[in-house]
């Protein structure tokens, strides 16, 4: 789906794809996901949402996102990030925030997020 201009939200209930393993969004009209985002994702280990201009809202409840290893926010219009985002994240590896010129606050259970190898502001 990357770059494709059109495609400005993510299907609520996206249940059939549990052994989705990368999903590239990158340069898309997408706006925000879903609150229970991560609900049916459950093998997914990359999330590309990089230069989603638009994007500028992470789920609060997106903590089933366990296997996630890589999540590239590069260029997106978030602010900052729920209080609890680290707490789902464990086995994140890498996350990519530079070029959010909005980005202007940290989680605070960031220190959960115990398998951080890179963090690119």
């Amino acid at each position: 789906l990357s770059d494709w201009g059109q495609f400005a939200s993510w299907p609520v209930d996206a249940g059939q794809l549990e052994a989705l393993e990368k999903l590239d969004l990158g340069g898309t009209s997408l706006k925000a996901l879903p609150e229970r985002f991560g609900s049916g994702l459950r093998s997914l280990r990359e999330l590309n949402l990089s230069w989603c201009y638009r994007f500028a809202s992470w789920p609060a409840d997106a903590g089933q996102l366990g296997a996630l290893k890589k999540l590239d926010l590069v260029g997106t219009s978030l602010k900052t990030l729920p209080e609890r985002f680290g707490s789902g994240l464990r086995s994140l590896r890498e996350l990519s925030l530079s070029d959010c010129g909005q980005f202007a606050s940290w989680p605070v259970d960031a220190g959960q997020l115990e398998a951080l190898e890179k963090l690119d502001l």
